[in-house]
């Protein structure tokens, strides 16, 4: 189990192509998370407060087709409707932080980051919640007004 997209994708779908053989089964957290608190079997002790606006990550949606479940947590650990983008699921824009951009041009990547939090600074305040640590970082880095948690940190918050 892993709370990164990319590593969950070299390790479920990249070496297996490359004729390794990986066991067991790799999980992002949020595949992992959700069957248990669906059954009732992680007790969840407080309701998150605020909104929550979620952001699909590249890896978790277009290569891994995880879109779901990190939806079904925010919404049972929140009690109301998670906010969309209006660019979501597969079609939901970058933030920047995949890859080498940042490395090879960072005003790309933070240019990248800036024009999708245009939506999030819409509106009245929320969190903004992602299930990658590079997109949480990427985000983080592109301004200083945003509120932004990873989805387990939203859950341990509830534990």
């Amino acid at each position: 189990m892993s709370g990164s997209p990319q590593c969950v994708h070299e390790l479920r779908t990249i070496y297996p192509e490359m004729g390794f053989k990986v066991t067991p089964k790799v999980f992002h957290t949020s595949e992992f998370l959700w069957p248990i608190i669906k059954e009732g079997r992680l007790e969840l002790k407080r309701t998150f407060s605020g909104p929550v606006m979620y952001h699909d990550p590249c890896t978790l949606g277009r290569y891994l087709g995880v879109y779901d479940e990190p939806r079904n947590i925010l919404q049972e650990v929140t009690k109301q409707p998670v906010i969309e983008f209006s660019r979501n699921r597969r079609f939901a824009d970058c933030c920047g932080g995949i890859g080498g951009l940042k490395v090879m041009n960072p005003k790309a990547a933070r240019d990248i980051a800036e024009r999708r939090l245009e939506e999030y600074r819409e509106g009245d305040k929320k969190v903004l919640v992602t299930a990658c640590p590079s997109c949480e970082q990427q985000f983080r880095a592109a301004g200083d007004d945003v509120e932004v948690m990873d989805l387990i940190s939203v859950v341990a918050r509830c534990v």
